[in-house]
C-alpha cells in the first residue's frame, strides 16, 4: 500500500482469521517484547564521542566542586520541604 499514513511498528494488519490462525498474539505482549528488544540493544551514538568525553569530564569536575555540591544539597532540602 502506498500512502502518506505512518503505520505503527507494533501493529497486526492481518485479517481476523489470519490473526487467529497465527496464534492471536496479544498486543501488550508484542509491545513488551519490543520494549525489551529496544532496551537490550546498545544505545545509538547521538553525539560525537569526543564531545561526549568533554561533557563527561566537565560534569565530573563540577561534582568535585564543594560550592556546587552545597548548592545542590540546598535545592534538595527546599524541594523536600526541610530547612536548609
Amino acid at each position: 500500500m502506498t500512502s502518506d499514513f505512518l503505520y505503527p511498528q507494533i501493529d497486526d494488519r492481518r485479517s481476523t482469521g489470519e490473526w487467529q490462525d497465527g496464534g492471536a498474539p496479544d498486543i501488550w505482549k508484542l509491545a513488551h517484547c519490543e520494549v525489551r528488544a529496544i532496551l537490550a540493544a546498545p544505545a545509538p551514538a547521538v553525539i560525537d564521542p569526543d564531545l561526549a568525553a568533554r561533557l563527561q569530564a566537565e560534569f565530573r569536575a563540577d561534582a568535585a566542586c564543594p560550592v556546587a555540591t552545597r548548592n545542590r544539597g540546598a535545592v534538595r532540602h527546599r524541594i523536600a520541604g526541610d530547612p536548609a
